[in-house]
């Protein structure tokens, strides 16, 4: 990973001193971490809540933006559909240059929002161009306190698995109970 530039830096502040809620219950109001943004040529407000540490994924599978990911336990379809997510990210940064977005002058602070799903939707394994890389990256990693080896977002805001494992809600990798990963790149 490459170093931040100076305007991500308070995101990653914010998100290390404001973890997200773990293993919610449905309807339950939670402190949430959020970025909240107008876009001004539409006049629209969104309250958009964030899981995980900005970071940028230029290593592994060359996505160079800086990125924080969307929460999406804290969003209604509405809301989801509002923000007209391709994604569930917000850009920091475009490609390579490192170019600030509008994101970056959001307000960031914890709302109280209520869990609309308990998880995030399962990863469709197949849909996901870099999952291959990214499996193999980790192949030999195993979480450690609840934290995805690949940028610590903490498992237990992910999907829980068969197995009793989790997928984390940031890149969709699938860790068995045992900590080992579970290898779904190219399934359908």
């Amino acid at each position: 990973m490459t170093c931040p530039p100076t305007y991500v830096q308070p995101w990653i502040e914010f998100m290390n001193a404001t973890p997200s809620p773990t293993d919610v219950a449905v309807g339950q109001v939670y402190p949430v971490p959020c970025a909240t943004t107008t876009i001004k040529w539409r006049d629209i407000t969104h309250i958009v809540p964030l899981v995980g540490v900005p970071h940028e994924d230029r290593a592994i599978v060359g996505f160079h933006p800086w990125h924080v990911h969307i929460d999406v336990r804290f969003l209604s379809i509405d809301e989801w559909m509002a923000l007209q997510l391709i994604s569930s990210i917000i850009p920091l940064s475009r490609g390579d240059n490192d170019d600030p977005t509008i994101w970056v002058d959001s307000t960031l602070g914890i709302v109280p929002l209520p869990a609309c799903r308990q998880a995030a939707p399962e990863w469709p394994a197949h849909e996901a161009p870099f999952q291959e890389a990214m499996e193999a990256a980790h192949q030999h990693c195993q979480p450690v306190q609840n934290r995805c080896p690949h940028r610590g977002i903490d498992l237990r805001c992910g999907r829980r698995v068969a197995d009793g494992g989790r997928q984390c809600p940031g890149h969709g990798l699938w860790w068995a109970a045992d900590g080992s990963l579970v290898r779904r790149a190219g399934t359908v």
